[in-house]
């Protein structure tokens, strides 16, 4: 790990701007279970190119795998909405659902499961966690969603019995 930071640190030295760099540097310390550190440089990498999903993904990340305060756990629900809304990360569900828990929000933990499964394609899984999300009191915005997942799994339930 020594030597790979060693090189990680001659790289940002010739670019002090590329986030690529910074990110590897990141990923490094993460491995070697130095999240603080590499919380921070995720979020340079992201303070050079703020639209890259993958970058929020691994801030998050870090900052979830150390002892992230209720203030950071806050700051992370954007953050990850962001890096989940196209699909392409169906874990920003996942620690989305982490991240509500941790909080004490029970109902939308349960919903971001149930999303986390429906973009595996676990439907099954997806309908028992929506379930029990919807029997509890979920935020409203966060409702309007899970009524959406509700009907896309009804829909899939149907299309499945046609064919």
């Amino acid at each position: 790990q020594a030597e790979a930071l060693k090189y990680a640190d001659i790289l940002i030295d010739k670019e002090p701007q590329n986030p690529y760099f910074l990110e590897l540097k990141g990923q490094i310390l993460f491995e070697g279970g130095r999240f603080r550190e590499a919380a921070q440089l995720y979020q340079e990498a992201l303070s050079f190119k703020p639209q890259s999903d993958l970058f929020k993904l691994n801030y998050a990340e870090a900052v979830l795998a150390g002892k992230p305060t209720a203030q950071e756990l806050k700051k992370l629900i954007a953050l990850l909405e962001q890096a989940g809304r196209n699909g392409a990360y169906p874990s920003a569900y996942l620690h989305l659902g982490r991240v509500y828990a941790d909080l004490g929000h029970l109902a939308e933990a349960d919903y971001f499961a149930a999303e986390y499964n429906y973009a595996l394609g676990e439907k099954e899984i997806a309908q028992r966690q929506l379930k029990k999300a919807l029997k509890q009191e979920l935020r409203s915005d966060i409702k309007l969603r899970a009524k959406d997942l509700e009907a896309k799994l009804r829909l899939d339930k149907k299309k499945d019995t046609l064919f």
